[in-house]
């Protein structure tokens, strides 16, 4: 009952041929009944080669000699239904006493939505590294528990002059990264309290010397268990040298305007003085007269 009422494939190999199968082995392959599976080889049930691109048949005998020898082994296998279409299984062989000689006790596992859910899983990772190393901005990941980076994108390392081996492993205060060594623990103080630090602006300082401004992004994030920080920094040191000319364009116009105030106020003095000073003589020179 055990045998036959199983969700899973259950098979009989004997001298290298299925000798007996459950009808959830017949299911699983898409044939009519058992007698067009059984005294067949395992792999005239797959397709002629593996994934790897071995010898179905070669490798099928290899691997039952090897349950044989260890007692059981666990595997998967590409199989072939009887429509043609190739599907992934899992396989258990277990070593079975019979007599003075051994079987083996067969049972595969359908593992077709799995794999489709490690490749869109693979395929999701993929299209995110990419996302992660073609931003702009720089970005690192760090241990919660003890600050080191574990990870950085190619715009982190080529701001920083450091390379990737340098950097994996390391704090960022190991590397002076931080001009204020205040910035990093006031950073590290919001995302313990936080948990997330918003457009904090500070100065970094890159292997070479460098010195530029960026504003920091930060979160705590969880990967398979742990705790980490993901930190994105955005270079806003071209915009601070322009904020910093406008302003001193403001300062010079500002200048301009007041010393043209002066000067008008100035000039309007001048006129009156050299107004009266014009007058002066013929004034003189009238009360001169009146005196005579």
């Amino acid at each position: 009952m055990l045998f036959e009422r199983t969700a899973d494939a259950v098979m009989v190999i004997n001298n290298g041929l299925f000798v007996d199968c459950n009808d959830a082995a017949v299911n699983l392959l898409r044939y009519e009944n058992r007698n067009q599976i059984l005294n067949t080889h395992p792999s005239d049930l797959s397709p002629e080669k593996q994934p790897c691109g071995r010898s179905s048949y070669e490798k099928a005998n290899e691997i039952i000699a090897l349950a044989f020898e260890k007692g059981s082994h666990r595997f998967e296998w590409v199989h072939k239904r009887a429509d043609g279409e190739v599907f992934p299984v899992e396989v258990i062989l277990t070593a079975i006493p019979m007599g003075e000689k051994k079987i083996l006790h067969v049972v595969w596992r359908d593992i077709t939505e799995r794999k489709q859910a490690e490749i869109a899983l693979r395929e999701s990772e993929e299209y995110l590294r990419a996302i992660f190393q073609a931003s702009p901005f720089s970005i690192a990941i760090n241990r919660r528990s003890d600050g080191v980076i574990v990870d950085v994108n190619d715009t982190y390392i080529n701001n920083s002059g450091y390379s990737r081996e340098e950097l994996i492993g390391k704090k960022p205060t190991d590397l002076d990264l931080f001009m204020d060594f205040e910035d990093y623990a006031r950073i590290k103080e919001m995302i313990y309290r936080d948990g997330f630090v918003s457009g904090y602006e500070i100065k970094k300082r890159n292997k070479q010397g460098k010195i530029t401004t960026g504003l920091v992004y930060s979160r705590i994030i969880e990967l398979r268990g742990e705790q980490y920080i993901l930190s994105l920094v955005i270079d806003i040191t071209e915009k601070k040298e322009l904020e910093e000319q406008l302003l001193q364009a403001q300062k010079m116009e500002t200048i301009g305007v007041l010393a043209g105030s002066v000067a008008h106020d100035f000039n309007n003095l001048l006129t009156c003085i050299l107004g009266y000073s014009a007058m002066a003589p013929e004034r003189s020179a009238h009360r001169r007269s009146s005196q005579t």
